[in-house]
């Protein structure tokens, strides 16, 4: 854990030094942090179910059969880039260090837009860097590319990225509503069409979440009413938010709206909690774009009060993880594989023996 701790404090200090230096050399502090989270991330094993799973794709994905199953699964977009990568390099390692740099480099393109660029980089590793395993699942690709869209400001180029955030992650389409507030379109067809593409998105999503929830079913059950408590504190801050800043961003509202579906869908399939997530970052981005101009700065409270909730929510569960994965085995839970690929320790990709078993494994 201490590893960990040193991350998330060397990473604060490293943006707050950034935010009071002139643009010269604040520049060049922000570039070490970016440097940090690629190495971080790039440089370590199994981390996470998903990363064990991709890491098995990678093994596999140039066998015509493998593919063709996991077509029906998975994104397109997403099985193309390991494909082409196990067809070019041929090596796990560098998979993972590909992975690390084109997340990082999508995090300076998205901070730049930013109206307080440390303050976003500074959200984005407390929530979502460790929320999305350290930027290997399949979301984190979604959402970064789809959001490179939402802020390019050329219709054809912001149209093509969301599109291929969407074959990243299909729960994108939840957030192309992001995309079509640039079209002027009347309210009225803007609210419609909103909401049918919000629904499409989550009845793409749910086949795949109602599989996870029907195996986690006994766990899902037997959850206490305290599962409730992170999602009503995120609805009440977005309540607070939404009435402060109403009527003077339509990203801020649209992203509320959204984030408020995806909590009240979390709430019911639980298993879901990663779409929160996901508009959590579109509502922080576009949040901070509000309270940044605001003219009381007390109103940073409703901006950091999620991140910070988030982010205690997540260390806990990261802290508890292997009791919790220990607990689910003595009831019969198949998951055997998910006891190693817990967060802690850190390991080193080099250092991790299940590497090189997962490698060796056969489908």
């Amino acid at each position: 854990m201490s590893v960990y701790l040193a991350f998330f404090s060397i990473s604060t200090v490293l943006l707050m030094v950034s935010r009071i230096l002139n643009p010269r050399d604040s520049k060049a502090v922000f570039f070490v942090f970016l440097a940090l989270i690629f190495l971080f991330s790039g440089l370590r094993g199994i981390v996470g179910s998903d990363t064990l799973s991709y890491l098995e794709a990678y093994r596999w994905i140039l066998d015509p059969g493998y593919l063709t199953a996991k077509l029906k699964v998975w994104e397109p977009a997403f099985l193309l880039s390991i494909w082409a990568h196990k067809f070019i390099f041929d090596s796990s390692f560098l998979y993972i260090l590909f992975v690390s740099l084109f997340q990082t480099l999508l995090v300076w393109v998205v901070a730049k837009s930013s109206k307080d660029r440390a303050f976003f980089a500074m959200a984005y590793v407390l929530v979502f860097y460790l929320g999305f395993h350290f930027n290997i699942t399949r979301a984190a690709f979604g959402v970064m590319i789809f959001a490179c869209g939402v802020l390019s400001s050329n219709n054809r180029v912001a149209l093509l990225l969301c599109v291929i955030g969407a074959l990243f992650h299909y729960s994108m389409i939840i957030f192309f509503p992001l995309l079509l507030m640039r079209f002027n379109l009347p309210g009225r067809l803007f609210f419609y069409l909103s909401g049918f593409l919000v629904i499409v998105g989550f009845l793409l999503v749910f086949p795949e979440i109602g599989q996870k929830a029907s195996r986690y079913i006994g766990y899902l059950a037997s959850r206490s009413y305290w599962f409730l408590l992170y999602p009503l504190l995120l609805l009440a801050n977005v309540l607070v938010t939404f009435i402060l800043f109403c009527g003077r961003s339509k990203g801020f509202s649209v992203s509320s709206g959204i984030l408020v579906a995806s909590i009240v869908f979390s709430i019911v399939v639980p298993i879901g909690y990663r779409l929160v997530f996901s508009a959590l970052f579109f509502y922080l981005f576009f949040c901070l774009q509000e309270v940044a101009q605001y003219k009381y700065r007390w109103v940073y409270v409703f901006f950091w009060a999620p991140i910070l909730l988030t982010f205690v929510m997540n260390t806990y569960g990261m802290v508890v993880e292997k009791d919790r994965i220990k607990e689910r085995l003595e009831t019969g839970e198949n998951l055997e594989r998910a006891s190693i690929s817990t967060y802690i320790p850190y390991q080193f990709y080099w250092q991790d023996n299940d590497v090189n078993s997962i490698m060796k494994e056969s489908y």
